[in-house]
């Protein structure tokens, strides 16, 4: 996810998105308003991307009231500035996360998908859809994970590289790897996966 400096506002481990009015049903749809909640969106469903076009259309407003599901018995599918839906939007977007440590194989499926390099998300989205289709139930147990997680599974002797595709990340730090584990959520790695 791409944002310009000026649409953000750095608060402790989190970048915050604001905007000037509401986005969505009976919102003002201001055009960078709109582009603002419409990338924060793209980074939370990373597999169903919306064009970032700045036009507050049915696609937003659905994809708004998908993410409010989360949280509201009666999504509205409206963002206002300040509100609790761009307070959880903010809060959810993992590419707006500025801390990445921990064990990256619990973070949420979303959140592996958007910490892989942009074309290889495309790649490994196509492979799940054909893997499901095929009657597989795959699951990404790992994309990208820090050195430190790395050096802890060789460490373990489940690998010998110190560094690897997985530990991929752009200048700024932002996870960008290049590498995927999935499994199938039946088995994972027991033996009954052979």
């Amino acid at each position: 996810m791409h944002l310009e400096v000026s649409e953000i506002i750095p608060r402790g481990v989190h970048f915050i998105v604001t905007i000037k009015g509401s986005v969505g049903a009976d919102g003002k749809n201001g055009k960078a308003d709109t582009r603002k909640i419409q990338k924060l969106l793209n980074a939370i469903f990373p597999s169903a991307v919306l064009s970032v076009d700045g036009d507050c259309g049915p696609k937003t407003i659905r994809r708004i009231k998908r993410f409010q599901k989360r949280f509201m018995a009666n999504p509205d599918g409206r963002v206002d500035p300040g509100g609790r839906t761009l307070k959880k939007l903010n809060a959810a977007a993992p590419g707006m996360q500025k801390d990445w440590r921990g064990d990256s194989s619990r973070w949420s499926q979303e959140k592996k998908l958007s910490s892989l390099e942009k074309r290889m998300r495309r790649k490994v989205v196509q492979v799940l859809g054909a893997l499901k289709a095929k009657g597989f139930k795959p699951n990404i147990f790992s994309a990208w994970r820090s050195v430190a997680v790395q050096l802890e599974i060789v460490a373990k002797g489940h690998s010998k590289v110190r560094f690897s595709y997985h530990n991929a990340q752009k200048k700024n730090g932002t996870p960008n790897a290049y590498a995927v584990d999935i499994i199938d959520q039946r088995w994972a790695w027991t033996d009954k996966a052979e």
